[in-house]
């Protein structure tokens, strides 16, 4: 999942920067892929010349990728923690409910409100690693780890397409 965060960021800022119009816009309205997309966006963000976006959130997801291209291995490997962390307080609180029977803890609401969203983006990750590129869960996940492991300052564009699907 850490591995599909990057090409999401910068799928949504491609969109962003196509509804600013202007030479970017047409570049890339002319790239067929999400993936060719992202790639442009990312390499406009790093020669400086992605305009500036009007949406406070999308400025947020400018730095967000700044930050990930300037420091790849880094920013990818805590992103990868934060969602281990997400995931082990809601096997936590799975095991509070269905062992204890606490339906009421203080931290349910909140827990369910994070790593919902990763669940279903997980889930749709592995199954569109099956479908598209016919691989199985464990040897996505292991392709992953390799994609991570190789992240280098020296190349911050292998960023773009972690997952290779």
């Amino acid at each position: 999942m850490a591995c599909s965060f990057p090409r999401a960021e910068l799928t949504d800022l491609a969109y962003a920067a196509m509804e600013l119009g202007g030479s970017l816009a047409d570049r890339l309205n002319a790239l067929g892929s999400n993936k060719e997309k992202a790639a442009l966006v990312a390499e406009s963000i790093l020669d400086g010349s992605l305009p500036t976006m009007p949406n406070w959130s999308d400025e947020a997801a400018v730095d967000r990728i700044q930050k990930l291209l300037g420091f790849p291995r880094e920013t990818m490997f805590a992103v990868r923690d934060h969602i281990h962390d997400t995931f082990a307080r809601f096997y936590r609180q799975g095991n509070l409910i269905l062992h204890a029977g606490k339906t009421q803890a203080v931290a349910l609401r909140s827990t369910l409100r994070t790593a919902s969203p990763l669940v279903e983006a997980g889930l749709d990750r592995i199954a569109h690693g099956r479908f598209a590129g016919n691989l199985k869960p464990l040897r996505f996940a292991g392709r992953a780890r390799i994609a991570l492991e190789n992240l280098s300052v020296d190349e911050p564009l292998r960023c773009v397409d972690l997952l290779g699907v």
